[in-house]
Formats: C-alpha cells, sequence, structure tokens
C-alpha cells in the first residue's frame, strides 16, 4: 500500500470540510435533521492499520473511507490529477464512483500486466508487478 499526499487537494478538502460543518451546525441549530449514513466499521479500522491515516473522522458530517477500483492505464493519471468525473463514465453517466463494498470495486479493476511506467513509478527501477489490481482508498 502507498500513501499518496497532495498539500493543495488537501487544503482544499480541510476547508470544504470546516464550511460544510458550519452549514450543518446552522441546519441542526434550526431543528432540520440531517441524515446520518451508516457504514461498515471495517473499512475504516483496515485503513488505520495501513497508518495512512491518522485524522479522526468526523461523523457528523458523514465522513468516510471509501474505495475506488480502476485499470491499471488509469493509475498514473489518478496519482497525477487525483479522481477526475470527467474521464469516467459508467452506467450512471459521468462521476466518481466509490463504495464501501471492495468486491464491488473489484469489478472496475483488471490485472496490471507490468506496465513498465507503472511498475518503475511505484516498484522502483526494474520493478515488475505482474497480477496486481489498484484500488484506491479515499
Amino acid at each position: 500500500a502507498w500513501r499518496v499526499y497532495n498539500r493543495g487537494t488537501a487544503l482544499t478538502y480541510h476547508t470544504a470540510r470546516q464550511v460544510l460543518g458550519s452549514k450543518l451546525r446552522g441546519a441542526r441549530g434550526r431543528s432540520l435533521q440531517v441524515p446520518t449514513v451508516p457504514l461498515r466499521q471495517e473499512l475504516e479500522d483496515a485503513a488505520r492499520a495501513l497508518g495512512a491515516f491518522t485524522e479522526p473522522l468526523d461523523k457528523d458530517l458523514n465522513e468516510c473511507f471509501l474505495m475506488h477500483g480502476t485499470k491499471p492505464e488509469h493509475v498514473v493519471e489518478i496519482l497525477t490529477t487525483g479522481l477526475n468525473e470527467r474521464f469516467s463514465g459508467g452506467m450512471f453517466g459521468h462521476g466518481v464512483y466509490l463504495a464501501e463494498d471492495s468486491t464491488k470495486c473489484d469489478q472496475y479493476t483488471t490485472e496490471d500486466q507490468g506496465d513498465p511506467v507503472l511498475a518503475s513509478g511505484l516498484y522502483g527501477a526494474g520493478g515488475q508487478q505482474h497480477g496486481v489490481c489498484y484500488m484506491f482508498v479515499c
């Protein structure tokens, strides 16, 4: 597992998180009910076990970990620019498709047959990895 951290994206996320928190607190203060989404704890536990995620999730914001399965030819693009709804079209149109169930995400992966650019970036010079599928925990 690798941790990919983009400072600019993280800053944008944390700013949006604060704005959303303020709006939800205001809505709850006006007696509006904001539903919570129940998700399984296993994905959060597994993500934390990898050691890449240290900040607590804000359950009041329905903040959670989800996964995105992808083909090897898209990994470098995702690592470079992030997930982008303009580049994925699915059954429900363009969007970033995420799930809490790894078997659902696995349906959208294919085995890496040894792409040299991807292999050298992820496994170092001369590194080759065959038969690996890629899934992002977001």
